[in-house]
């Protein structure tokens, strides 16, 4: 079942993005809760099952990222899931400037799973770099959930974000 997408004309991005956010799909639902979805439905993709439990079993009518990154096939795609016009619709009491953030999502528990060096070369090539050549965005404002929300773990211990630095600095071109 394909689920419709519909986003509210309330939501325009009105201010330049400054900040990106990595988060995990553990973010918004329990890795238990994924795993029986994925038993129960075996033949949908992660980011299908994460858009029904999202918004079919939670009643949101949006996931709350701009980009989505998980593993098809033995290799990492890059989905554009909100638009970019549109700010996010992440809990805007927690991120006061929501309005300039870029929120991307990785598919999975890096609590339990650890990231693979292919998720860090697909993330800082394919996603990172250039969205901060786009948006004049420097390395220092790239975050990880976890350093934001402080109870948090997203998107978890085994996501290093020094590897990802070091990925984004073989990326990017010095000008």
């Amino acid at each position: 079942m394909k689920i419709p997408l519909i986003f509210k004309k309330e939501f325009p991005n009105t201010k330049p993005y400054k900040y990106i956010f990595i988060h995990s799909s553990e973010c918004i639902i329990d890795n238990h809760e994924l795993m029986n979805l994925r038993k129960e439905n075996k033949n949908k993709d992660q980011l299908e099952l994460l858009k029904y439990y999202w918004i079919i079993q939670k009643k949101n009518y949006d996931l709350p990222f701009h980009y989505v990154v998980h593993n098809v096939d033995d290799d990492y795609h890059v989905v554009q899931y909100r638009p970019i016009v549109y700010h996010s619709v992440y809990y805007d009491k927690l991120f006061k400037h929501n309005q300039e953030i870029i929120h991307i999502c990785l598919i999975g528990d890096y609590n339990i799973q650890m990231a693979t060096p292919r998720l860090y070369d697909v993330l800082s090539y394919r996603l990172l770099v250039p969205l901060m050549y786009t948006y004049n965005i420097n390395l220092n404002r790239i975050f990880l959930h976890s350093e934001i929300e402080k109870n948090s773990k997203c998107p978890g211990d085994l996501f290093i974000k020094q590897v990802l630095y070091a990925r984004i600095q073989k990326f990017l071109i010095h000008r």
